[in-house]
């Protein structure tokens, strides 16, 4: 079916002429601007204690979700009591009036398929959660009474004043949050910006009693959360009216004080002369260069969007821009442009590059070059064209808006509704109403050397002070008149230039006739060369589609030089695309490509039209595939370092990748890649593709808006070029996991870069059945909780607190994991057997209700049906690349719950947990540098890889193909 002209016509003027429109009575007749393609129902209204709620109504929906935020962040935290707006986020948690149990709220959302969650922002804090749509009335029963008659109960002050510390202390080795706290270190130190807004125990508890602390928490409470600075948005399947007595019977009793928010823009920023150079010395090896540039407030321009025009040109990626300049001359791999941080009372425009070696030696180079692309922008006589292509894609993209996650739609709505109208809320974000060249003027006025923080983060560079909570080093500096004279000296011939009009944008927006009628994806083919699979669209109705495509071949990993061949064929392919690719990716059409253990993954999406061009440019690249001797030794030297910073991840990652690496065949290590790596050259890579690409077996999955001959001619030129009939069927790689053997109880130590220590507790169950998978999933549901509650909560071991049901590669295990900072892992692993020993009482408590209720949340979180064509495209994936080849698992799985007892269930926990002589374990131990290494008891592996090498393995074979071949 093509798209009448009215709808081309909604398409680029939807604003004006065919939005859907709601009347939301309540609020003097607020119109609400939505997509054509959403089927939701909306209302915009004022309670009598003047909180502003949104509501959305979702018959279809299968989780309700809400979010409530308050205009109170850390910017009002005392400075005697930094952190104290997050820690008062904490305490709301910990009981109310109604519902004085700390753990009442949790376990309702636990018990009906839900969770929750917050952050505390700058300006803002903000609480979520999300539960099954059938428990949305008690779970804003508790919910509201936060807000209403939060206890902050003694008894837990000092309990979560840990829990902050073991938050901040995650934090410490993270560079983004080093970076970002100096960022606010080097602020005015009046302004409430250049707060710790984390905390930690140092910060909050100082040398006073508990009942102090209790009493500012509650006054900080009394005097930043009334009702008057809350917005909150409701999405469930009751009707408007129904959700709209929900909202006056729970939330109308907050407390209206009518506070006014007071504003911080009359203290400037920064009490230090600009231009400054601020060099930060990083955990990790990174050097990243970024350009900001203080401006106004960008929050209310929503409608016209004058940072995004600039930022959209300094971000381009294409030939003429900046960075296609960099890359010529190697000094960069990466640049992104936008406006942020920000606030309500201050913004930057703000420009990130990711230097090479060679760049780091130039970055007075660098800098000129990007002065003289602002000064190319400032000359151009109007940038309305740029302004209209933009609005052109965004009226595209609110046509057919995708269907957004319940909680995280929730979220995203309440914070925004602090700055945008109700009317504009889920607009604002293609909202491009007039070109306003003033107010771009204005911005490009601020973009000179004058203006500049230069922000410069490598090893190597010189710093002579030290942040007090991250301890990270850093230096701030003048800069010198000479070097702002060089910035400014105008282009010679460097052959910059403004992007031209992007070829990508869809012409015409055609929906395919249905020709493929099937509840699941059908074979078009299946052969020894290639297995095309197909799902025409007849859900969503949208003109987009998505290609998923493994190109499997033995020698993309049969040894680890061949896998860091390939990876490094990959990274240089992507940066020979990105000229081609960049300006499709602003037209709405994406690819990835990456490698694994089976070869290479190829996947493509974004609106139909098109996708054909950049899937054949893709591949003659890949045929045709050059490089030259400066992006190799770039690409090699990433792959290098980023095996080198793994080294330095959190211990919980640590832990991790070292439980993957045992488990998993084939599998190469970290130091692997790093002794291959040094002796791999170019030559060998350009000698080692061809030999990559010369016979693979192609799955391809297309799913979307095409149709059969498309897809089948796609087909085609991947077996083209990628297959050879003459030469065998390739052999596809076999994933497989270790079979650990009963009774097995060994633990591995290993000692990390990282104050935290961390456990992994692994119990393999064996080979997956239906059955047996959610009997696991059943315990997880009924574990889960109070696990955190005991671990997190109670006995404050640590911020994160983990339990799972594990499936990998058709193998079935149940995980406990800890990272902490106050105990070593060997008494982590004590109090987790501890755990599981004294669960059996607890599990032997659970009534046949709360059974019943732990059913029917499981059984609904598999009812759920994909919200957009993305989540479909990925359920369908999963079960082909899995080589399950089974689409109607889910059901399966419904009718096994249907039949699973509670008897069951414990019999199972008693087996795979109780039994010594049954044990199936493996433990994992980081030992982080402020902790002891001490013995574990049981066996202990010495070395992890000599232990390997004498591991056995699960098969993995295919499944059974069910389906038919499609035949027309």
């Amino acid at each position: 079916m093509r798209l009448s002209r009215t709808i081309l016509i909604c398409v680029l003027f939807f604003i004006s002429s065919c939005s859907s429109i709601l009347t939301s009575p309540g609020d003097s007749g607020t119109l609400i601007t939505k997509s054509p393609n959403d089927t939701r129902n909306y209302k915009y209204l004022t309670l009598s204690n003047q909180l502003e709620v949104f509501l959305v109504s979702d018959p279809s929906t299968d989780q309700a979700a809400v979010s409530l935020d308050v205009l109170a962040g850390h910017n009002f935290d005392p400075p005697t009591r930094q952190g104290l707006a997050h820690f008062l986020e904490h305490m709301l948690f910990l009981g109310t009036d109604k519902y004085p149990q700390a753990e009442e709220y949790g376990s309702y959302l636990s018990a009906h398929g839900g969770y929750s969650n917050a952050y505390t922002s700058y300006e803002d804090t903000n609480y979520y959660f999300s539960i099954h749509k059938d428990y949305l009335d008690g779970a804003l029963d508790r919910f509201s009474q936060f807000f209403i008659s939060p206890r902050f109960d003694a008894r837990f002050v000092e309990r979560e004043l840990n829990a902050v510390n073991a938050e901040h202390q995650k934090n410490i080795q993270n560079d983004m949050r080093r970076i970002h706290r100096i960022l606010k270190e080097i602020s005015n130190p009046i302004h409430p910006y250049h707060n710790f807004g984390t905390g930690n125990l140092e910060t909050l508890k100082g040398d006073d009693d508990r009942n102090l602390l209790r009493s500012q928490l509650i006054d900080f409470f009394e005097k930043h959360y009334s009702s008057n600075v809350m917005k909150l948005v409701i999405v469930g399947k009751e009707t408007l009216p129904e959700l709209e007595a929900l909202a006056r019977k729970y939330f109308s009793g907050i407390r209206n004080k009518n506070l006014v928010v007071e504003s911080f823009s009359h203290i400037p920023l920064f009490d230090d002369v600009f231009p400054r150079k601020v060099t930060i010395k990083p955990v990790k090896a990174m050097r990243q260069l970024r350009l900001m540039f203080p401006i106004p407030p960008q929050r209310k321009l929503y409608k016209n969007k004058p940072s995004e025009v600039i930022s959209h040109l300094i971000g381009d990626e294409g030939i003429g821009s900046i960075l296609a300049k960099l890359r010529e001359k190697g000094w960069a791999t990466s640049l992104s442009a936008g406006a942020g941080p920000g606030s309500r009372d201050f913004s930057f425009l703000d420009i990130n590059i990711v230097l090479t070696n060679q760049g780091l030696n130039r970055v007075d180079d660098v800098v000129q070059l990007i002065f003289q692309y602002i000064d190319l922008i400032k000359k151009e006589k109007s940038l309305e064209r740029i302004f209209n292509e933009s609005k052109k894609m965004a009226a595209i993209g609110f046509q057919f808006k995708d269907k957004e996650d319940p909680v995280e739609y929730a979220r995203f709505l309440a914070a925004r509704l602090q700055d945008i109208p109700g009317n504009d809320v889920l607009a604002a974000r293609w909202l491009y109403k007039e070109y306003k060249p003033e107010m771009v003027n204005e911005i490009l006025q601020y973009l000179t050397p004058e203006n500049l923080q230069l922000i410069l983060i490598a090893p190597n560079v010189s710093t002579d002070k030290v942040e007090k909570w991250y301890q990270a080093n850093y230096a701030v500096n003048q800069v010198s008149k000479k070097t702002i004279e060089f910035w400014k000296k105008p282009s010679v011939n460097n052959a910059l230039k403004l992007p031209p009009e992007n070829p990508f944008i869809p012409e015409k927006i055609t929906l395919k006739e249905v020709q493929v009628v099937d509840l699941y994806p059908v074979l078009m083919k299946n052969n020894a060369m290639s297995r095309v699979w197909f799902k025409q669209d007849d859900r969503f109705r949208v003109p987009k589609g998505n290609i998923r495509i493994q190109l499997s071949t033995p020698k993309a990993y049969e040894s680890v030089k061949n896998a860091a061949m390939t990876r490094l064929f990959l990274m240089l392919l992507i940066k020979n695309l990105n000229e081609y690719s960049y300006p499709a990716s602003l037209a709405g059409l994406d690819y990835s490509i990456s490698n694994s253990v089976k070869g290479i993954n190829l996947y493509l999406g974004g609106y139909s039209e098109n996708i054909h061009l950049l899937f054949k440019k893709i591949v003659d690249e890949m045929v045709g595939f050059q490089s030259d001797p400066q992006n190799f030794k770039i690409f090699k030297n990433q792959i290098r370092e980023k095996r080198q910073n793994q080294k330095l991840s959190p211990a919980y990652q640590r832990i991790s990748y070292e439980a993957y690496y045992f488990l998993s065949d084939p599998f190469w290590h970290t130091d692997e890649y790093l002794d291959a790596i040094e002796d791999i050259s170019l030559e060998d890579v350009l000698a080692f593709v061809p030999q990559l690409l010369s016979q693979m077996f192609i799955e391809i999955f297309a799913h979307g808006n095409f149709d059969v001959n498309e897809i089948l001619s796609l087909n085609a030129i991947l077996e083209q070029n990628f297959t050879n009939p003459k030469l065998k069927p390739v052999l596809q790689v076999e994933e497989r996991t270790a079979q650990i053997v009963s009774p097995t109880n060994v633990t591995y130590q290993m000692e990390v870069e990282d104050v935290n220590s961390a456990v992994d507790v692994y119990f393999q169950v064996g080979p997956e059945s239906v059955e047996q998978s959610v009997t696991l999933d059943m315990i997880q549901q009924i574990l889960e909780k109070p696990f955190y509650h005991q671990l997190r909560t109670i006995e404050q071991l640590g911020y994160l607190v983990w339990s799972g049901y594990r499936s990998s590669n058709k193998v079935d295990g149940f995980n406990f994991i800890i990272q902490s900072s106050s105990r070593e892992p060997v008494y982590l692993q004590e109090r987790i057997d501890n755990f599981i020993k004294n669960f059996k009482t607890d599990l032997n408590k659970i009534s046949k209700d709360q059974f019943e209720q732990f059913r029917e949340s499981l059984i609904a979180r598999r009812e759920e049906l994909p919200k957009n064509l993305e989540e479909e495209t990925q359920r369908y994936w999963g079960a082909i690349t899995s080589t399950r080849f089974d689409f109607q698992n889910r059901d399966k799985e419904i009718e096994a719950l249907k039949r699973l007892t509670l008897d069951d269930v414990k019999r199972a926990y008693t087996e795979i947990f109780l039994m010594p002589s049954n044990t199936k374990r493996v433990n994992i131990q980081a030992i982080g540098k402020n902790h002891q290494r001490l013995k574990p008891s049981g066996t202990v592996i010495k070395d992890l890889k000599e232990y390997r090498r004498n591991i056995t393995y699960y098969s993995n074979p295919p499944g059974e193909i069910k389906t038919h071949l499609y035949r027309n």
